[in-house]
């Protein structure tokens, strides 16, 4: 959710619970770092942050961190197959095709009680939802919105999850700050095969209006903080 580059206090708070939860030795990546303001606020006793163009200097990093200067296509890429997370926090670029792509390859990274943070799955308008950021930000500045916001169609990569992956367990969490998607998978042991170029090009004509004309759609699995990352590592914690 950006224009502007400021930690998010849902998203640190989530994922500190997350990471609390799972223990001493957790193993936190996060696609998109920015400014790192949520990046340096993880309580996790290893961080793995990956950013094109940091806004921070990232050759002063504390112990247990590692940064890489690339994109998350790059990342994924050359990461060891071995090499897991426990938790992961995606919220690089708003386009739902790079925002699949970043869930599917960091699915195929998660331990077997791994859990994925989806950031910005919910606009808070049709404005939000452009594509294009300077787009997105001129229409809320000319309808005399104060705070405006970049969600982008992120929206149409749940979609794809939740169509072309039944293994995957997707709930939506609304109403304690920015919407957000917990992902973990039901079978751990099966690494998520990513749908073609083809299939998920299907999804960039599913709208705004079309989705969330009647508030979050209930394919999304809505539901509060609390119960949603209570559910989800229930689902992981004892494997």
């Amino acid at each position: 959710m950006h224009p502007v580059d400021q930690p998010n206090s849902a998203s640190i708070r989530r994922i500190n619970h997350l990471v609390k939860t799972l223990g001493v030795g957790s193993h936190y990546l996060e696609i998109g770092i920015r400014a790192g303001g949520t990046f340096e606020n993880v309580l996790a006793s290893e961080r793995t942050g990956v950013e094109p163009y940091p806004v921070f200097d990232p050759e002063h990093l504390p112990t247990g961190t590692k940064m890489f200067i690339m994109t998350s296509d790059e990342f994924f890429a050359t990461l060891d197959a071995g090499t897991r997370f426990d938790v992961v926090f995606v919220d690089g670029l708003h386009h739902y095709e790079q925002a699949y792509r970043d869930t599917i390859n960091a699915m195929r990274h998660l331990s077997s009680r791994g859990l994925l943070l989806l950031d910005d799955v919910v606009p808070s308008d049709e404005m939000s939802a452009d594509r294009d950021l300077d787009e997105a930000m001129r229409l809320q500045r000319v309808a005399g919105v104060e705070r405006p916001l970049w969600h982008g169609d992120v929206y149409r990569a749940v979609c794809a999850l939740l169509e072309h992956h039944p293994d995957l367990c997707v709930r939506t969490i609304v109403g304690s700050g920015n919407p957000q998607a917990l992902i973990w998978s039901a079978r751990p042991d099966v690494a998520p095969a990513a749908v073609t170029p083809e299939q998920l090009s299907v999804y960039g004509t599913v709208s705004y209006q079309e989705l969330f004309a009647d508030g979050v759609p209930a394919k999304f699995a809505p539901g509060e903080e609390e119960a949603v990352l209570a559910e989800g590592l229930a689902s992981v914690v004892e494997r």
